[in-house]
């Protein structure tokens, strides 16, 4: 999606690449980020891990520019005049946009397996639009199906998927500097905000939302999507069993507000549709 298929295909590359980006996470320590200036063994492995990562996706830019042109991020990019040095820091900038906020949001997937009533209703949400706009007698597989639901399709046809979202973000709100918690009604430049309605707004509200909520969003479903057509899936604990409570949230963790705590809990799942 972000770089070009010879990259995607190339097994050795990835594991390179995944590497490098794993390296650069795991030191990113608060005393990393707060004194970055200090020459610490956790900063010089992330100057490392940066410069080899550019270097990878340098030598797949470089390739992409002299090969016959497809419909590849990178051929796009480089189609429309970006140099070189800008596409590659796309390239990087994407890997890591939302990978690690998407896989633990998604991990919440235990959540929705203790709510049955939301569970099926998304899961309707996902067969409406596997009925909608792909072939259900193609027998390519699932993910190829996918493919042909359009981007609006994800934005727009699927209301209770989108409630299900909100609803973690707000069980599971993402670290803030500064909040603005209402109190009561709110008077600005004469118009009144009532406390209510909007005494709670997630990631996404406010003057400036991120610029890739929309990338976030679509990864986030089309991973639920692929989950809930393709498998079934519940939460169990060790011994197979429905656990008594639901793990909680690590809020201390800023980058992977991972579960913890509560009983152990795993995914049990069956392949349905290929």
């Amino acid at each position: 999606m972000a770089t070009c298929r010879e990259l995607a295909t190339d097994m050795k590359a990835m594991s390179k690449l995944r590497e490098q980006y794993w390296l650069l996470e795991k030191n990113a320590t608060p005393t990393a980020l707060l004194l970055q200036l200090l020459p610490s063994s956790e900063e010089r492995k992330k100057l490392i891990a940066s410069r080899d990562l550019h270097a990878t996706m340098r030598t797949y830019v470089e390739n992409r520019k002299g090969a016959t042109p497809n419909s590849d991020a990178i051929d796009f990019l480089l189609s429309k005049g970006l140099k070189t040095h800008e596409a590659v820091e796309f390239a990087v900038n994407m890997t890591f946009l939302g990978l690690i906020n998407t896989g633990c949001t998604c991990c919440t997937l235990l959540y929705l397996s203790f709510h049955t009533e939301w569970k099926q209703k998304v899961a309707a949400d996902v067969n409406a639009i596997i009925e909608k706009h792909t072939n259900t007698s193609s027998p390519e597989p699932l993910y190829k199906r996918f493919a042909a639901v359009p981007i609006s399709a994800w934005d727009e046809e699927m209301p209770a998927l989108e409630l299900v979202l909100r609803e973690t973000l707000r069980l599971i709100p993402s670290p803030t500097a500064l909040r603005r918690n209402f109190q009561e009604n709110l008077e600005i430049n004469g118009k009144c905000i009532p406390k209510e309605p909007y005494d709670y707004l997630g990631w996404g509200g406010g003057r400036h939302p991120c610029l890739d909520i929309k990338f976030a969003r679509l990864e986030i479903k089309i991973i639920v999507a692929l989950l809930l057509a393709g498998y079934g899936y519940d939460a169990v604990n060790e011994r197979g069993g429905r656990p008594e409570r639901l793990p909680g949230t690590d809020f201390n963790d800023i980058h992977q507000p991972r579960p913890v705590a509560g009983d152990p809990c795993y995914l049990k799942f069956k392949r349905a549709v290929d």
